[in-house]
């Protein structure tokens, strides 16, 4: 008996343990092999036009030009009436979603918020000397020669400022303060040019313009590939108001800009994302082993096949800056690609010295400049210095990667600053403003409009007129391509197509025109197809924006499962420590109404509506992700927990979405005061929450506000820019409520009028016959509205 209480306690500690380790580390591989792979034998069919035998719609072409694009967010809406397959159900969340999912916040400035009083600290480019206006404390970066990405500890000591500092050759920044070595004030940061680069690019470009017989000396070019991490295209109409206006305001003039409804992701986060562009191949799936070896390794693990080699091949300088001190991609590029300039350990002086991280929600000043106005000045540094040479940057900007949503406020002034310094330089240019993916926080694996927003990554294409000049097929084609889904593959053709283009502007122009839907393309060059599906770019079908469902049997075994594990998180949401049940109805499946099915190898996605017993008015929508392979673990407040799941084997199952057809704003109020997501609240009836919540402080869920007028409600609520609420206009119809709301020392029946309630001269009415005041009805007596 002992020995079997033995075992039992032990089996016991073990089966807890593992579901604590599970919820805590959560990353989850079944440990399957190949014979995994899920056995549906239903899989979409799709029927490609053949283009070999006739002209396809989207392979005619047109030297017309059209006028500029008015940029609005809504303009992606446009995509649904075109003659394509891939329709997004959703382009991100709706403004309600957002604006209970993100607050909205304003920052101060950086000189603000530090209260340094001056710059006082700078590198002479020319003399490599450094310079402080005071008496402080100084420490010194690395050799440009030893910069490598990834995880790095910066162990610099403080040195006392007595004079200039003649600096080492290759040393290009530095962190001080005029107080304490302890308090870093400011930064500087200077390119030291790479002369060698220089004697190279400019030879190379001699060599490509003899070798394709130009005459004449063609316009050299910049490339710039900006990439703000975690920016959804909504995200950037949201948030970025001023780079939109900046972007309208040069449309049309010595520029044109091209705003992509349809840019999408490939896989989660940034280093397979942008992988296709680094490489022009997918990143494969590696071990944890695999990882570990790859990040220790000082060396470019894609150098022959880099979009960078490919540009020094062909006679550009070549520049890769981040703006974080992390491994977040030595992974799959080792830490040293082989690159003219590269900024990378600046960001671990600062991890060092000022607790900078990329994932911090506080504001990230280094003294009185931001984190993003280093990554940008240096940049631009590099832009001048090699004017007359062609040039390519590489540029990471994190402003946004962290989980509050509200950093990227900090980021819109000092964009536009770096585009119009941009813009101003003498050479060409070609400007992707982009994302890697959008935005991977919030709600994105709870609601299928935050996965949405994930994505579909912003993309502005900035594009010199003197270069579409050249090109007349190129607004045509462009404008098509904003319609169509692109990814990163597309990318890649562009700049190797750009490559060329100082030097034969009619480099591939009589190129045959693409007959297959899975061929990248540059996307100045040819229209991308009407049939192009997400499988045709490699991108993993729970990261795509338009998966390719089918139709599928209501009674098979996962879509019974999938309905299951939902009907589960509704109701484990509703009863939790606020006593959510007191408001929101847990609820039980009536029917399956819809069952969609997409399947990849070893993962199948399972979209599910169904309608439920406890209003036939409401239905709800599941989808659901069941995986063979590796499994990212989320926080909660980010998505449903996983759930160990068999189907021929075992695999995972994670809800990604759920989403009722109906809410209203009274019922979602009350679900956020008890802190359940609306989207899968049914409300109970008012009297059953007045009956079982009888201490529920609606007053710090409604705004109830004291019409000092004849006015409706509905008038009085909108002039404080918000909304009149009917049921909670009823909870207010209560003398208990009344004096809870005003405080006034006496309550009566209201014998005035059928409609009016409120109070007048510190005496509550209340409508005596129990009528409900409406928001619409103009009273005779001051009035109670609830606005929210």
């Amino acid at each position: 008996m002992v020995k079997v209480a033995f075992v039992s306690c032990v089996c016991a500690f073990y089966v807890v343990y593992i579901y604590a380790v599970f919820c805590t580390k959560g990353n989850y591989n079944p440990g399957l092999s190949l014979n995994t792979k899920m056995t549906i034998n239903i899989k979409p069919s799709y029927n490609y036009t053949d283009c070999s035998q006739n002209l396809c719609p989207w392979q005619n072409y047109s030297n017309s030009s059209s006028s500029p694009e008015i940029f609005q967010e809504t303009s992606n809406l446009q995509i649904l009436n075109e003659p394509i397959f891939c329709k997004p159900e959703s382009f991100g969340y709706t403004d309600y979603e957002f604006n209970r999912v993100y607050k909205n916040l304003t920052f101060p400035t950086c000189a603000e918020f530090s209260g340094v009083p001056n710059e006082f600290m700078h590198i002479n480019i020319d003399s490599r000397v450094l310079f402080m206006n005071c008496s402080g404390y100084y420490y010194l970066g690395g050799p440009s020669y030893e910069e490598a990405q990834g995880k790095y500890k910066y162990q610099s000591t403080a040195k006392k400022y007595t004079g200039p500092v003649l600096l080492n050759n290759y040393v290009e920044w530095a962190y001080g303060s005029c107080v304490d070595p302890k308090i870093i004030q400011g930064a500087a940061y200077s390119l030291k040019e790479n002369q060698e680069a220089r004697k190279r690019t400019r030879d190379k470009m001699q060599e490509m313009l003899e070798k394709n017989g130009t005459r004449m000396i063609v316009k050299p070019m910049t490339v710039i590939n900006l990439f703000i991490d975690s920016v959804s295209r909504r995200t950037f109409y949201r948030k970025l108001p001023k780079t939109l206006e900046l972007l309208q305001e040069i449309n049309g003039g010595k520029f044109s800009v091209y705003d992509f409804k349809l840019s999408s992701t490939i896989d989660d986060n940034t280093l397979p994302n942008m992988f296709p562009f680094w490489a022009g191949e997918k990143l494969v799936n590696m071990t944890y082993e695999v990882k570990e070896e790859n990040s220790k390794k000082y060396v470019d693990l894609i150098e022959d096949k880099s979009i960078w080699h490919f540009l020094k091949e062909r006679g550009w300088m070549t520049m890769f800056s981040t703006e974080f001190c992390n491994d977040y991609l030595v992974y799959g590029l080792g830490k040293k690609p082989n690159v003219d300039h590269h900024m990378a350990r600046f960001w671990c002086g600062a991890k060092t010295l000022l607790k900078f991280s990329d994932l911090q929600m506080t504001q990230r000043c280094f003294g009185r400049k931001s984190s993003q106005h280093y990554l940008f000045n240096t940049s631009l540094q590099y832009v001048n210095m090699y004017q007359g040479l062609n040039k390519w940057a590489y540029i990471n900007c994190l402003t946004a990667h962290e989980d509050s949503g509200t950093h990227i406020n900090t980021l819109d002034i000092e964009l536009v600053d770096f585009l119009k310094q941009l813009i101003n330089t003498k050479d060409d240019l070609v400007i992707f403003l982009a994302a890697d993916h959008g935005m991977r926080y919030g709600e994105w694996f709870k609601l299928e409009n935050g996965s949405q927003e994930h994505h579909l990554p912003s993309f502005f294409l900035i594009v010199s007129k003197s270069i579409a000049s050249e090109l007349p097929l190129s607004d045509d084609i462009l404008i098509h391509n904003t319609k169509r889904l692109v990814s990163k593959f597309e990318f890649r053709k562009t700049v190797e197509h750009l490559s060329m283009l100082p030097y034969d502007k009619n480099y591939l122009q009589d190129s045959p025109k693409p007959i297959k839907a899975n061929e990248p393309k540059s996307l100045l060059l040819h229209k991308i197809s009407d049939e192009k599906h997400c499988e045709d770019d490699m991108i993993n079908a729970e990261f795509c924006p338009c998966p390719s469902f089918i139709d599928f049997d209501y009674n098979h075994k996962i879509v019974k499962d999938v309905v299951a594990a939902g009907i589960y998180h509704i109701n484990t949401a509703v009863f939790n420590e606020k006593q959510g049940w007191k408001v929101c109805k847990k609820i039980t499946v009536k029917e399956v109404l819809k069952a969609r099915l997409g399947i990849q190898d070893y993962k199948v996605l399972v979209k599910v509506d169904f309608s439920i017993n406890e209003d036939k008015n409401i239905t709800f929508e599941v989808v659901g992700l069941i995986n063979g392979v590796y499994t990212r673990f989320r926080p909660p407040e980010q998505a449903y927990p996983l759930e160990v799941y068999y189907y021929g084997a075992k695999r995972i199952m994670q809800i990604r979405g759920i989403t009722t057809s109906f809410t209203n704003d009274f019922c979602s109020n009350l679900a956020i005061y008890k802190g359940i997501s609306p989207n899968i609240c049914v409300c109970q009836d008012l009297d059953y929450i007045k009956d079982q919540d009888p201490d529920l402080d609606f007053s710090a869920i409604f705004d109830f506000a004291i019409s000092e007028s004849f006015e409706s409600c509905e008038k009085i609520c909108r002039d404080k820019g918000k909304i009149c609420d009917d049921q909670a206009m009823e909870i207010a119809n209560s003398c208990e409520k009344l004096k809870e709301i005003i405080g006034c020392n006496e309550c009566v029946e209201n014998l005035l009028g059928e409609n009016d309630f409120g109070v007048y001269n510190n005496i509550c009415y209340v409508d005596r016959e129990k009528r409900k005041p409406r928001c619409e009805s103009a009273g005779i007596t001051w009035k109670v509205c609830a606005c929210n």
